[in-house]
């Protein structure tokens, strides 16, 4: 799915209309941005149905489990490193995150 992603999809959008066209056989988290118009999102799938979390305060991360409401007991139960990992991206990730390390990135942050 990733490979054709790559070769069909210019933007979110495109992604999302994509992955929505899909069937699912597998368990899979995909996290997509797009540069061109500062949005992202997440897509958790598998073959019962497809959860998209956009972003919150211009973020959104993952870890390896299912974290979107209607996705979420459609998956096995986390393990305790994927819960600690998502735990510890809501302290750094966020603008308000109580241990923040946002800092909005530019082009310039991008340059080699």
């Amino acid at each position: 799915m990733v490979a054709q992603l790559l070769k069909l999809a210019e933007n979110l959008e495109e992604a999302k209309e994509f992955i929505q066209s899909q069937d699912h056989m597998s368990t899979e988290t995909l996290v997509i941005a797009d540069g061109s118009v500062g949005d992202g999102a997440v897509f958790e799938m598998n073959a019962a149905g497809i959860g998209i979390r956009t972003f919150d305060a211009d973020v959104v991360f993952a870890t390896n489990h299912f974290v979107h409401e209607e996705m979420k007991p459609l998956h096995a139960a986390p393990g305790q490193g994927s819960l600690s990992r998502f735990l510890r991206f809501t302290q750094l990730i966020p603008p308000d995150g109580e241990d923040s390390l946002w800092a909005p990135l530019t082009a310039l942050d991008w340059r080699p």
